[in-house]
């Protein structure tokens, strides 16, 4: 059984890749249905009814979708094992640390991605960590690895009241198309993307269906939302410790 979870794990795309330059609506599609089927194994729920329901500023929800993407960056260094948890999930991922010496681990854009959100805790006082080991070692959980995330991407989003300006304009001009009613279509996702990784160029180092991950959250809640629940919660503990 854990042979077989772990197989259906390459659904989350491990492998190494070059620095995403360019986002096509086939690559977001691809993100999409990545995306759901994950949401599927973790949750028994359709991807649109996880993203519809991140308008909901106090439920639990947000914490479930973040999770979502905490797991794309924890998969590597990790087994599955399904067994049922917390927050109602099919499956708990158990983080492996010696996987990070793995060379196949190491090649992954996760590994890559980790570095990246090391390197940028160094310009905080607080979970700040001068090696990646120490870092993984103390984030531990899915939502862990989805807060520090956060808390990289929402400097460029909430600290650059131009850039997030920018962005909201982009996505009502694409809302007021009237075609993507609930999930966005593949061309809306990629134009929204693209739009973000030339701004944050280090997203780039990720794979399609994170990246549509964080496109989607900012499309249902809008940059101000996105920037206000994102202040609340990198000073959350329950956070940065749950799972």
């Amino acid at each position: 059984m854990l042979r077989l979870l772990n197989h259906a794990n390459n659904l989350l795309e491990q492998e190494e890749h070059d620095m995403i330059t360019q986002i096509t609506p086939q690559m977001m599609e691809d993100g999409l249905k990545k995306l759901g089927q994950l949401t599927i194994s973790e949750y028994g729920q359709n991807l649109s009814e996880i993203v519809e329901s991140l308008k909901e500023e106090h439920g639990p929800e947000r914490l479930y979708f973040g999770r979502l993407l905490g797991i794309m960056i924890k998969e590597p260094f990790s087994e599955v094992r399904p067994t049922p948890e917390l927050l109602g999930t099919k499956r708990h991922w158990e983080l492996l640390p010696k996987r990070l010496d793995e060379p196949d681990a190491r090649a992954t854009w996760q590994f890559q991605l980790i570095e990246k959100l090391q390197k940028e805790s160094l310009n905080y006082s607080v979970q700040t960590y001068s090696t990646l080991d120490a870092m993984v070692q103390d984030v531990k959980h899915e939502t862990g690895f989805f807060w520090h995330l956060l808390r990289a991407i929402r400097k460029y989003i909430c600290e650059d009241p131009e850039f997030s300006r920018k962005l909201d304009n982009k996505m009502d001009e694409l809302r007021a198309s009237g075609k993507d009613i609930n999930v966005p279509s593949g061309a809306t996702a990629a134009t929204i993307a693209a739009f973000l990784v030339e701004e944050v160029t280090w997203l780039g180092i990720a794979s399609t269906p994170l990246i549509t991950g964080i496109v989607l959250l900012l499309w249902y809640i809008g940059c101000d939302a996105f920037c206000s629940w994102s202040a609340e919660i990198i000073t959350s503990e329950v956070w940065y410790r749950d799972s």
